[in-house]
């Protein structure tokens, strides 16, 4: 069966190329990067996810140890910080679940939180950064990615119906009145407009059970070359490929990366003014024509989904806290489920408590901010604000992606410690 052979494949990555055991786990068994595929492998092979997050796991950790002797200081660093946060995470599960559940039980579940919530996979990214070609591994991850959800979305117009199975409407919903006339693609309707005032309506469209997290897939992929536009790379694929991505985030309209995306556009032509007074001139012309953009779209087009957005995140969020303070330590327990929150950082503290909470509050927003400061550049800008904006708005933050790009910041910024030393005549080893 399919499920199996994806396992026996799966193995040959763990000692050796590990990056792709990434790429084959987003694409079967991540439950937020690939929902729809998972339940799919699941009904073949019941434990078919859990074997999948042990080998990722394995993996990880076999990374750390094949390349202990060239990690450099920040990576160190980082994976120090991922290794406590998973070691506070196995030390209360141990003392939440030690009484009702077998070790292997705690075990598992303890792989299943690292693995699909927590560091594992940057662990795995980081400790072998200086193995492959990150930038190219990342055109790899996103184009495959985006190239499926084409496919899906777009294929059945010209009659390619061979990814229809990917579609989680063709799994998830029997009744198709609730979905809407409306709710081809934005190419097939070409109607913008009702597309960003709908956005939920069009995840049943796409292979992501979300409509979030095909918006964060195409909005990256349309920020990462947005970046190579800036930086001079291939400019006319730059632009082409950067259309595609938006293409796909207006059908679902997850307005984090675009402002990632804007940031980034101002950040860059900033630098300029004083080079190139035409560049000064327009953007003061375009600021307050942006503003008053996004004014006219919260009032005319985002405005209803906005509201009842906001409304149950509000609620949400208010409930999940109480919630915290009454499970300080330790987080829920067996004999309590409750809804996942719209945040990351809010689903560590609800899940584990407080002082894991704290732990990514330090791992995944402070200390790389201390490092965007001092490793300053507009790609590692933007990559931070993507995240940050992500992981506290999404509600299903697709986690591979989402640790991908952390991956890629610290990329980023030992690449520009490199160049730094370089320009002030300092050789590097």
């Amino acid at each position: 069966m399919l499920a199996f052979v994806i396992i026996l494949v799966s193995c040959l990555f763990v000692f050796k190329s590990q990056r792709y055991l990434l790429l084959v786990f987003s694409f079967t068994a991540s439950t937020s990067d690939s929902l729809v595929m998972t339940e799919l492998l699941t009904r073949q092979f019941s434990l078919f996810p859990r074997v999948m997050e042990m080998l990722l796991f394995v993996a990880a950790f076999v990374g750390v140890w094949q390349n202990r002797k060239t990690l450099e200081s920040l990576q160190k660093k980082y994976i120090q910080l991922s290794v406590i946060f998973i070691a506070c995470i196995v030390i209360i599960a141990m003392i939440k679940y030690g009484m009702e559940l077998n070790m292997l039980d705690v075990a598992a579940r303890i792989i299943n939180f690292s693995v699909q919530y927590g560091p594992v996979i940057f662990i795995l990214l980081l400790s072998t950064l200086h193995t492959f070609d990150f930038k190219r591994y990342l055109y790899l991850f996103l184009g495959s990615h985006v190239l499926l959800t084409v496919l899906v979305i777009y294929g059945p117009y010209i009659n390619f119906y061979y990814f229809e199975f990917f579609k989680y409407a063709y799994w998830h919903l029997n009744d198709f009145s609730s979905v809407p006339n409306i709710s081809e693609p934005v190419l097939i309707r070409g109607d913008v407009l009702k597309t960003l005032g709908n956005k939920y309506l069009y995840f049943v469209d796409s292979c992501f059970h979300n409509a979030n997290i095909l918006g964060f897939y195409a909005g990256s992929f349309s920020f990462i070359f947005l970046l190579d536009y800036l930086n001079g790379k291939r400019k006319l694929l730059s632009v082409i490929l950067f259309v595609v991505g938006m293409v796909l985030w207006i059908d679902a309209g997850t307005k984090a990366p675009v402002l990632a995306i804007l940031v980034v556009i101002f950040a860059s032509y900033y630098k300029s003014l004083k080079k190139n007074i035409l560049w000064a001139i327009l953007i003061i012309i375009l600021f307050p024509v942006s503003i008053y953009a996004i004014y006219y779209a919260y009032n005319h087009i985002f405005v209803d989904s906005i509201n009842i957005s906001l409304e149950s995140r509000q609620t949400m969020i208010v409930e999940e806290f109480n919630f915290l303070l009454n499970h300080f330590f330790l987080g829920q327990t067996l004999k309590e489920n409750i809804i996942s929150p719209h945040q990351l950082f809010l689903l560590y503290g609800t899940s584990y408590g407080i002082i894991v909470m704290l732990l990514s509050l330090w791992l995944m927003y402070i200390r790389p901010l201390i490092d965007t400061i001092n490793h300053y550049s507009i790609p590692v800008l933007g990559i931070y604000l993507l995240l940050f904006f992500m992981s506290i708005t999404d509600n299903f933050t697709a986690i591979s992606l989402y640790m991908l790009l952390f991956a890629y910041l610290l990329h980023e910024c030992i690449n520009n410690k490199k160049s730094n030393v370089i320009k002030n005549g300092t050789i590097v080893a």
